[in-house]
C-alpha cells in the first residue's frame, strides 16, 4: 500500500513539474472574443489583465488576446462580481496585452484591482457611490464623476490617479502605495496612511486624518477646514 501511495504520488510531482515547464506562451496573433454574460455591479481583474471600460460596448464584453490565450482567461459572474482572471493552474505567458471591455454604463460600483493588473480609461464613469481595492502593483488611472462616497483602499505598492469628483471620500493607503488625487474635487476627505505611502488630494470643506504613520505624507490643496489629526513615525501632512 505504502508502495502504490508514493508511486501515485510521484505521478502527481511529475505532471504537475511537467505542466510548470510548459507555460501557455502566446501566438502572437490577436483574437476579439465577444461573451454574453450574467449581469453584475462589481469587477474583479487580476494576473496582471488590463480592464477598459467603452461607451460603445453596449452588451456584453469583449476579451482580447492571444488568439491561442483566449480560451484560458476565465470571466465569471460570482455573486453579482465578474470575475476576470486566467484559469487556476495554467501558467499563461501572452505576447498580446490581455484587455476585458465592458460597458460603460454606470452599474458598477465596486473595482478590485489585483496583482500588476491595470484599469486606464479616458471617458468619466458616472455613478452614485465606489469602491475601489487596488494590491500589489496594480495601477488604476480614471475620470469618476460620484454624486456621494468614493472609498479607496490601496496596498503593496498600488498607484492611482483620479480626475472628477465626488461628495466625500475615503482613502486607506499601506505598503508605499501612491494616490494622486489633487484634480479629483471632494467635499470632505477621511484619511488613513501607513507604511511609506504617498497621497495627493484636493479638499473643498473638511479633512480628517485618523492615521499618518511610517514615514507616509498627505498632501492636499483646497481651502478645507482640518479636522482630526494623528501624526507618527516622521510622517508628514502639508498644503500645497
Amino acid at each position: 500500500m505504502k508502495k502504490l501511495i508514493l508511486t501515485a504520488a510521484m505521478i502527481v510531482m511529475a505532471v504537475a513539474m511537467c505542466q510548470a515547464k510548459n507555460p501557455i506562451k502566446g501566438n502572437g496573433n490577436e483574437k476579439k472574443d465577444a461573451r454574453t454574460i450574467e449581469n453584475y455591479t462589481a469587477i474583479s481583474v487580476a494576473d496582471g489583465i488590463a480592464l477598459n471600460f467603452s461607451r460603445d460596448q453596449l452588451s456584453g464584453i469583449v476579451v482580447s488576446a492571444d488568439e491561442n490565450v483566449c480560451e484560458y482567461i476565465v470571466t465569471e459572474v460570482i455573486g453579482g462580481e465578474l470575475v476576470i482572471r486566467f484559469k487556476t493552474g495554467e501558467t499563461v505567458k501572452p505576447k498580446k496585452d490581455v484587455v476585458v471591455t465592458v460597458p460603460n454604463n454606470g452599474t458598477v460600483t465596486a473595482l478590485t484591482v489585483g496583482a500588476n493588473s491595470k484599469f486606464n480609461i479616458k471617458e468619466e464613469i458616472v455613478v452614485e457611490g465606489m469602491t475601489l481595492k487596488l494590491m500589489g502593483g496594480a495601477q488604476v488611472e480614471m475620470k469618476l464623476d460620484a454624486r456621494q462616497t468614493v472609498q479607496i483602499e490601496m496596498i503593496g505598492n498600488a498607484k492611482c490617479e483620479l480626475t472628477g469628483k465626488a461628495a466625500e471620500m475615503k482613502l486607506v493607503m499601506e505598503g508605499g502605495a501612491k494616490f494622486n488625487g489633487y484634480n479629483f474635487k471632494t467635499k470632505n476627505a477621511a484619511c488613513e496612511l501607513a507604511g511609506g505611502s504617498d497621497a495627493k488630494i484636493q479638499c473643498n470643506d473638511r479633512i480628517d486624518v485618523a492615521d499618518l504613520t511610517g514615514n507616509s505624507s498627505l498632501y492636499f490643496k483646497g481651502d478645507c477646514e482640518i479636522g482630526k489629526v494623528s501624526l507618527k513615525g516622521g510622517s508628514t501632512l502639508g498644503n500645497r
